[in-house]
C-alpha cells in the first residue's frame, strides 16, 4: 500500500497484492504507476503470513528536466554550426514536446524560437549563427518541465592556412592552397552564412616582388573552407608572408615562407 503519510494522490499501485512463491526469497514484481503530482511518497509491504511490516526509502517526485550542453562554447561572428545538443530527463510525450527557445542577445546571435521533439525521443539540437562578438545565454523551457540554460561566446573569426609550403625552391612549382575557418576558443568548427570574399596578399616579402598571390576568391554559403588560391613559382632567395582577409574577420598571417 501507499503510506498514508505520502503527499495525497501522488501514485497509486497496479495492485494490492503480489505472490511470494514457495523455496524463493523475493517476490513477484509490483507496478508503482506514473505519478500525477510533485511530492514525496513511500510504500509499506506487509507480509499475510510472516515477516512483518516493512516500509520503503522515500520516493520524491520532483518535474521532468531538460539539459543543455555546450556551455561555454564559442562560435564565430558572422559564421553558423549545427548541432548544439540538450537531453530530456523522460521521453517526450504523445504528440511530442515543443521546447521553446530564447536568445538573451538576439544583437549577437540567432537561434530558432523552437525544437520539437518527437514522441518517445530524449534530445534535441539546434544552430547557432554568430553575429556581432559578445555573449549570449540561451534558455530552453516546456511547459510541466525544468528549464536549463547554456552561455555562448560569439567571437571575432579568422582563417587557418591549409597547404602552404613553408619552405620553397626558387623556380619550383606554383604553391596552392585553401583557407579554413578557425573560431578562436573551437577551431574548424564553422561554416559561411553566405558567400564571402576573401582577399590575399604578399606582404614582408625580401626582395620585392618574390612572388605574387591569388588576390581573392569566394568561399560559399555553407562552405568552411575556400576555393584555392595560388601562389607563383619564386622568382629569387628570400622571404614572404601570405595575409587572408575578409569583412568581418581577424586578418590571418601565415609563417614566414623561405626561398632558397
Amino acid at each position: 500500500s501507499v503510506n498514508p503519510t505520502s503527499t495525497p494522490g501522488i501514485v497509486t499501485l497496479g495492485s494490492a497484492t503480489v505472490l511470494a512463491r514457495a523455496d524463493t526469497y523475493y517476490s513477484d514484481a509490483f507496478v508503482v504507476n506514473a505519478p500525477t503530482a510533485l511530492g514525496s511518497y513511500s510504500i509499506i509491504a506487509t507480509g499475510a503470513t510472516c515477516c512483518g511490516t516493512v516500509t520503503s526509502s522515500t520516493v520524491s517526485v520532483t518535474l521532468p528536466f531538460m539539459t543543455f550542453y555546450y556551455d561555454g562554447s564559442s562560435i564565430g561572428a558572422g559564421l553558423y554550426r549545427d548541432g548544439f545538443s540538450f537531453s530530456l530527463s523522460n521521453p517526450a510525450p504523445l504528440g511530442g514536446l515543443t521546447v521553446t527557445l530564447v536568445n538573451s542577445a538576439p544583437l549577437n546571435a540567432t537561434i530558432p524560437s523552437s525544437v520539437t521533439i518527437p514522441a518517445g525521443q530524449t534530445s534535441g539540437t539546434y544552430r547557432i549563427t554568430g553575429l556581432l562578438a559578445g555573449d549570449i545565454v540561451v534558455s530552453g523551457a516546456a511547459t510541466g518541465w525544468t528549464s536549463s540554460t547554456a552561455t555562448m561566446h560569439i567571437v571575432t573569426p579568422t582563417f587557418s592556412f591549409v597547404g602552404l609550403q613553408t619552405s620553397r625552391t626558387v623556380g619550383g612549382t606554383p604553391n596552392t592552397f585553401t583557407v579554413y575557418t578557425y573560431t578562436p576558443g573551437c577551431g574548424e568548427c564553422d561554416y559561411f552564412v553566405s558567400g564571402t570574399t576573401i582577399s590575399f596578399a604578399i606582404v614582408s616579402a625580401t626582395p620585392s616582388g618574390i612572388v605574387t598571390v591569388t588576390t581573392s576568391v569566394v568561399a560559399l554559403a555553407n562552405n568552411y573552407l575556400s576555393p584555392s588560391a595560388t601562389i607563383s613559382a619564386p622568382t629569387a632567395v628570400g622571404i614572404y608572408t601570405v595575409t587572408a582577409s575578409a569583412t568581418g574577420f581577424a586578418t590571418a598571417n601565415s609563417p614566414t615562407i623561405s626561398v632558397n
